[in-house]
């Protein structure tokens, strides 16, 4: 068996290279467009984005956005895998760490790095902002479901933690993240540059999107 730094390597390859050799698109559109993607996952055909697909996206997104942003246990749970669960990205200290649950604890809603719905703001599919520490601000505000970029901070935290053996991952973890990661796309929400905003992946797993990521550290400069 490859040691688990090889397993690590592995997704993370095939995820970043996939992504890269997508094809590029034009200016970022709302989602109910119906514009096709390619897709770079195992489940992909040519009809991956199809029109349907692409609302039920829209839908999810939605749905969990909302559901965070007022603190509802109950709706999120909804949408978390009960093979996969999700995973939380957390910064006690100074360095990030991951929680893996099937069932949301209540905890999570005590956090102070999710900003809440204020305002409605437009669907668009296209690049995610990027919240930068120099001037505390994102780079851009909106609302955005970002499937083409080319990083992932999930697996850059579970290969740091892994090299540094701060935290372990069992094979059932690991092989969680491989599916969840396989097929995701990632949500931002900031209603202006200077809101904590709201981060969160969807994977499309079995003929629907599941809550797959909740990045609390996304806006979070205190490391």
């Amino acid at each position: 068996m490859l040691p688990l730094k090889c397993w690590l390597i592995l997704p993370c390859i095939f995820i970043c290279c996939g992504r890269q050799n997508t094809a590029k698109s034009g200016p970022d559109s709302a989602l109910d467009s119906g514009r096709t993607l390619a897709s770079d996952s195992a489940e992909s055909t040519e009809t991956h984005w199809r029109p349907g697909k692409m609302e039920s996206l829209r839908v999810a997104v939605n749905e969990v956005f909302s559901a965070l942003s007022k603190r509802d246990t109950a709706v999120v749970q909804n949408y978390i895998h009960p093979v996969y669960g999700f995973w939380m990205i957390v910064r006690p200290g100074a360095i990030d760490y991951l929680v893996h649950e099937k069932t949301l604890s209540r905890g999570w809603t005590k956090s102070g790095r999710i900003g809440r719905l204020d305002s409605v703001l437009p669907l668009q599919l296209g690049k995610a902002p990027v919240f930068h520490c120099e001037t505390n601000t994102w780079n851009r505000a909106g609302f955005f479901v970002d499937t083409l970029r080319n990083d992932n901070r999930l697996l850059q935290v579970v290969q740091f933690l892994n090299e540094q053996h701060l935290q372990k991952f069992t094979p059932v973890e690991i092989s969680s993240i491989y599916t969840l990661l396989a097929t995701d796309v990632k949500v931002v929400y900031t209603k202006d540059r200077e809101d904590l905003g709201v981060t969160f992946q969807l994977s499309w797993i079995g003929g629907r999107w599941w809550l797959s990521v909740l990045n609390l550290v996304e806006s979070d400069c205190s490391a």
